[in-house]
């Protein structure tokens, strides 16, 4: 699963900076993340949106890879499926680009991942998927481990390993979690993009692979992937045996 900032994400405009004392490099980290010159948009974020919102949640392989469009029944997204929840995911799961439709973006995440989860009860559908993702209910968690670790927007630098650890020890039970980066093309700076933690297919924390180990991405059937409404910088596919949640930070 991964979660994006924003303000699941609230809006902060001082920067948290991370800096990394793994060499090389150093590595420095900003709270304004999401929307930094990753896609040709502007950026747009909704009033009720909390400090973390919800990516996706992505069935994957041991060795990293994912399997992607794949042929499930019913495959294509049906708006009308998930009306008892839109309020919910209208919060929690935005599109933060005023180009593109929250709907675009939940058919994106539903087709091209939804559809490769579906063998599991709590995915098999597409109400379901939605609904299990809003349910795991991690949006919180981040921003309060943040806020134990004393990890606040401020211009000095925190360290990677501080941030790391604090999500280890609140979010993931002590498992390995991701961190993904993006750069401002015109500062320069690296940002916060999002944290993705992994999860098995009862759903509790398992470690995520290293970046080392991780593979492409698998197409299924020869489905092209569609512009999506994200794109994550640099790319990297993570995950472990199962279901890789991803949540975003809002700036």
């Amino acid at each position: 699963m991964r979660i994006l900032p924003g303000p699941d994400s609230s809006t902060a405009h001082r920067p948290v900076a991370v800096k990394s004392t793994a060499k090389p490099p150093d590595t420095a980290i900003h709270q304004q993340a999401v929307c930094c010159k990753c896609v040709p948009d502007s950026c747009e974020i909704p009033t009720d949106t909390p400090d973390w919102s919800i990516h996706g949640l992505w069935p994957n392989y041991k060795n990293g890879s994912y399997p992607q469009f794949c042929d499930g029944v019913p495959r294509k997204f049906d708006v009308s499926l998930i009306k008892t929840i839109e309020v919910t995911l209208r919060r929690m799961w935005p599109n933060l680009y005023p180009t593109k439709t929250a709907e675009s973006f939940w058919k994106h995440e539903w087709e091209k991942h939804g559809t490769c989860a579906q063998n599991l009860g709590n995915l098999s559908s597409e109400l379901l998927y939605f609904k299990t993702c809003v349910n795991l209910k991690r949006l919180d968690i981040i921003e309060a481990a943040f806020y134990v670790a004393e990890i606040v927007p401020r211009t000095e630098p925190h360290l990677l390993e501080d941030i790391r650890g604090a999500l280890k020890k609140e979010l993931s039970n002590g498992m390995h979690v991701q961190i993904n980066c993006l750069t401002d093309k015109k500062t320069r700076q690296i940002l916060l993009g999002d944290v993705r933690m992994c999860i098995d297919k009862s759903f509790r924390p398992i470690d995520c692979p290293h970046s080392k180990d991780l593979q492409p991405a698998v197409y299924i059937q020869g489905h092209p992937p569609p512009l999506p409404s994200f794109k994550v910088f640099p790319l990297l596919f993570l995950s472990s045996d199962s279901l890789n949640f991803r949540f975003m930070r809002r700036l």
